[in-house]
């Protein structure tokens, strides 16, 4: 499935790095339809067992895809191989299959006119108790912890990527145990970075049927990069984007431009003499690694952190906002741009909260208008599962929305003044304590005792 140019930038850096560009990506084998292609900054849904959590298909199909509010969608093999070897993806080889299926869309009926991203781990994946080996990577399943011996099994991902191949792969990383909340000791980082490359290189064997993303952990001290740098430079026809985990804020959290430019350097760092050949091809590493699509594995709890890393030039997001707070009866209100500056919607309602059992005011979505919140208040208190339905569903859109308002920014060159308009007007919303008290609601309301 490789291009010559999978990511091209419509809208170049201005003041901050962010950037606007388009995946083009080639025409699925056996499919009439036009190739999938995503504008980014851009935002995908991910999958629990290879659906949307709380929409059926047929409502998917029709209130979020019918209607463009669902860029992509991202799936995870940590959702099926609790029985491993006998996995059931893995039970699809490419002869065995329907005629009809040829991609993963097909098989978990979406359309065929979205991107698709597989990794191992979940989205907004945390790290484990257990650690990681140079052979294994530890999964969490429904049935608890699985050692992927990743060289009994990744032949079979030759399987997949012929079969039902994904438009992205994000190689798998290695994080510390205790995760990335500080930086990890220099024996600790070294054993990051050989997994890394070891992992990477052992999937781009099988991975010519996909765009391979390369791991890349920026809280790390580029320095300690240098063979992985040389690694990205050899191999650089068969890495199509970057899978990045940024650091914390306030460690080695510069701008990803200014960090995928020292790597480069490194390539050329180990030289005492420098040629003119030298200065070449720094340039031309330079520019073949900042152009690579990034695609980030951070978890984002707010539009805050979306925001500060899309300045920082990252292009592709996992929604890890909208399910969340959808769970927890949150309602999102914010936009972005701001449009009224003066009276701004509230960053999001706590639907639990005692106002919204009387409040008849329709929810302010077009898929949504024959609901109101007192209706919403009502299924949540008597534990519908169509609570959570309405409320993944209008979340979504708020997401998307905000993600339309962000491309359409950049694009006018005014992101940097709406980001200060955005912050200055939700500064003390970050979705933080409403989320804590909704939860603490719930669970009030949970033990509540009933007397009849």
């Amino acid at each position: 499935m490789k291009q010559p140019k999978l990511f091209s930038l419509l809208k170049s850096p201005g003041v901050s790095w962010a950037r606007r560009g388009r995946l083009e990506f080639q025409p699925r084998a056996g499919s009439a339809s036009s190739p999938p292609s995503l504008i980014t900054p851009a935002l995908l849904t991910p999958t629990t067992k290879g659906t949307v959590p709380h929409i059926t298909p047929d409502n998917l199909d029709r209130l979020l895809f019918a209607t463009n509010r669902i860029q992509g969608a991202h799936f995870c093999l940590e959702d099926f191989v609790e029985n491993i070897p006998n996995v059931p993806i893995f039970g699809y080889p490419k002869n065995s299959l329907p005629s009809n299926i040829r991609s993963l869309n097909q098989l978990f009926c979406l359309p065929e006119t979205i991107p698709t991203a597989l990794s191992l781990r979940r989205s907004a994946f945390h790290p484990l108790s257990k650690s990681n080996t140079d052979q294994h990577l530890i999964l969490d399943t429904s049935k608890g912890y699985v050692r992927f011996e990743l060289n009994k099994q990744l032949s079979l991902f030759n399987t997949i990527f012929q079969s039902v191949a994904p438009e992205i792969f994000l190689a798998p990383m290695d994080l510390p145990v205790a995760g990335l909340k500080k930086a990890p000791g220099k024996s600790r980082t070294r054993s990051i970075v050989r997994r890394n490359q070891l992992w990477l290189s052992q999937f781009l064997t099988y991975g010519h049927q996909t765009n391979i993303f390369a791991p890349l952990v920026t809280s790390i001290d580029p320095m300690e990069y240098s063979c992985y740098a040389k690694f990205l430079h050899v191999n650089r026809a068969n890495v199509a984007g970057l899978a990045v985990y940024p650091g914390p804020d306030g460690h080695q959290n510069k701008p990803i431009n200014y960090y995928l430019q020292e790597l480069a350097s490194l390539n050329q760092s180990t030289h005492s003499k420098k040629t003119d050949n030298d200065q070449v091809g720094l340039v031309e590493d330079i520019k073949f690694i900042s152009e690579l699509p990034r695609y980030n594995l951070r978890p984002c709890n707010s539009p805050h952190e979306i925001l500060e890393l899309v300045s920082k030039g990252m292009d592709i997001f996992n929604d890890d906002i909208s399910v969340k707070y959808a769970e927890a009866g949150i309602a999102l209100k914010f936009q972005f741009p701001v449009v009224d500056q003066t009276s701004p919607e509230p960053f999001g309602i706590n639907i639990w909260c005692d106002r919204y059992r009387t409040d008849t005011t329709p929810i302010n979505d077009s898929n949504l208008m024959e609901y109101n919140w007192a209706y919403v208040n009502h299924l949540f208190s008597a534990r519908e599962m169509l609570s959570t339905i309405l409320l993944t569903i209008h979340n979504t859109t708020v997401m998307n929305q905000v993600f339309v308002g962000i491309r359409d920014c950049i694009e006018n060159g005014s992101f940097d003044a709406e980001c200060a308009r955005f912050r200055q007007v939700y500064r003390n919303q970050d979705g933080t304590k409403l989320y804590n008290e909704a939860l603490r609601m719930m669970e009030e309301h949970r033990t509540k005792t009933f007397t009849y």
